[in-house]
């Protein structure tokens, strides 16, 4: 509490002068206007409200002797003259501020509650987000309270640094986001395509014991260079195979991952397997063996963000690994692993490209018999020629969309149209499925898919939804 008498207002005069001239300038119009204490009922002369940092001058009937301030902390009040002071508020907070007359009499009680500037920051709000038409700002005891619905995670975070500017530590949050458009369905397609050629040419020879192995068969399974043909020649020991081959090779994988998370939350998504590998320990349980589990197949991990109805950032990792080799000495095979991993921003449905691989391995090799192979034209027959070449694509696309779930009722799942064979159409037929015309009224209680008949196994194939 603090005591404030009118003889101190010849020694606080500066002071005063200068308050007064700053809270002038900085306060708006609508702060300078001026509050008469109301005489009638001493014990309830009214209730002033203030903002933070603002003031308002106060008007007396009488001659004020003698100011009592109940929380300094919260208000500061300057004498102007007898019958004319100045109350500023200092912090949010609530207090009372006694008047007195040379009596000790008590002329008034003002009950003055500071808050922070709910109209300001109202203005400011508007100013940077005029879309927000549902935010709304209120005043409660000393804190600032943000309610209302919010198109996105970003115009929260913006109303909440904008509130926090004003009220660093008196802001409550209680806006929603719009549930329109929070769930992100990434939908990411892996693509890649390998191309393999091979040219072999070469002779292998024996006499009495190996003398001379010129060709790279060892890089080829012995029954499928035979398939492709030899020619051989015996004579008394001597032993010569001419073996010419040349093969190609083309192989696709498509891989498309689809996963639905919600705004700020992570989705994962596997499809493969596990294989276990063994892990030496160290330290007390040294010599020790456990094992551990390594995942592989079409991975997906992605964490949406939407900033607006137009723009998602993403970060995710998309990987697909397949076992390429048996296992090592080790006991852990070899993994073949095609892998994404970053942080993009994309609009609603559009395409990016987020990694790309276009590899070109060429392998050429010459064995032959030294001297004899670099016989001009005789030296064939010593000598093998191997070329290999390896060609690899790799693309990796995602697109984003704002999703929302269906509407209530029948949905097309992939095994609607599959119909189970009857005995006849099993055993006498030979078909693994029965016709989708002989399907009971129960098989596909979901809805089955519209469209041409899918053909069976041995028919057309792709996507059933």
């Amino acid at each position: 509490m603090m005591t404030l008498t009118t003889e101190k207002f010849g020694t606080n005069k500066i002071t005063s002068c200068l308050l007064l001239i700053i809270a002038l300038i900085a306060m708006p119009a609508y702060a300078t206007d001026s509050f008469t204490l109301d005489l009638g009922d001493a014990a309830k002369s009214g209730e002033l409200n203030l903002a933070v940092g603002k003031s308002k001058i106060i008007n007396s009937p009488v001659h004020i002797k003698e100011i009592v301030i109940g929380k300094p902390e919260v208000v500061d009040v300057k004498l102007l003259n007898s019958r004319k002071l100045l109350v500023l508020g200092k912090a949010a907070g609530y207090t009372n501020v006694a008047f007195r007359d040379s009596n000790k009499n008590l002329i008034a009680l003002l009950d003055v509650s500071v808050g922070y500037d709910v109209e300001a920051i109202k203005f400011k709000l508007h100013q940077m987000m005029p879309g927000e038409k549902d935010l709304q700002v209120r005043s409660s005891n000393e804190m600032v309270i943000l309610s209302g619905n919010v198109s996105s995670a970003l115009a929260m975070d913006t109303a909440l640094v904008v509130a926090r500017s004003f009220a660093p530590n008196g802001v409550t949050n209680l806006m929603r986001v719009d549930g329109n458009g929070q769930q992100v369905m990434l939908e990411v397609r892996i693509a890649e395509i390998e191309r393999t050629s091979l040219k072999q040419l070469g002779v292998n020879g024996t006499l009495a014991g190996n003398i001379g192995r010129t060709n790279l068969s060892s890089a080829l399974n012995g029954a499928v260079a035979n398939a492709f043909g030899t020619l051989g020649v015996v004579y008394r020991g001597l032993n010569l195979t001419l073996s010419a081959l040349e093969t190609q090779g083309l192989a696709k994988v498509l891989a498309e991952p689809n996963l639905v998370a919600l705004s700020g939350q992570e989705g994962s998504f596997l499809v493969g397997g596990e294989f276990p590998i063994d892990v030496a320990q160290s330290g007390a349980v040294a010599g020790a063996i456990t094992v551990e589990y390594k995942e592989f197949g079409v991975g997906l991990k992605f964490t949406p963000t939407v900033l607006d109805s137009t723009k998602i950032n993403l970060q995710l990792q998309a990987e697909v690994s397949s076992i390429a080799a048996a296992a090592t000495l080790s006991n852990a095979p070899t993994l073949r692993t095609r892998r994404a991993s970053t942080t993009v921003e994309v609009a609603d449905g559009q395409s990016f490209a987020i990694a790309g691989l276009i590899q070109n391995d060429v392998n050429n090799n010459i064995d032959k018999v030294p001297g004899l192979g670099d016989v001009p034209v005789l030296g064939a027959l010593f000598r093998s020629t191997d070329f290999q070449r390896n060609e690899t694509e790799l693309v990796i696309m995602i697109t984003p969309r704002l999703v929302k779930p269906m509407a209530a009722g029948p949905v097309a799942l992939p095994t609607d149209n599959f119909v189970p064979p009857s005995d006849v159409d099993q055993y006498l037929m030979g078909r693994l499925q029965g016709s989708p015309k002989d399907a009971p009224a129960t098989t596909a209680p979901s809805g089955p898919a519209t469209g041409t008949d899918p053909g069976g196994v041995d028919g057309a194939f792709g996507h059933q939804l």
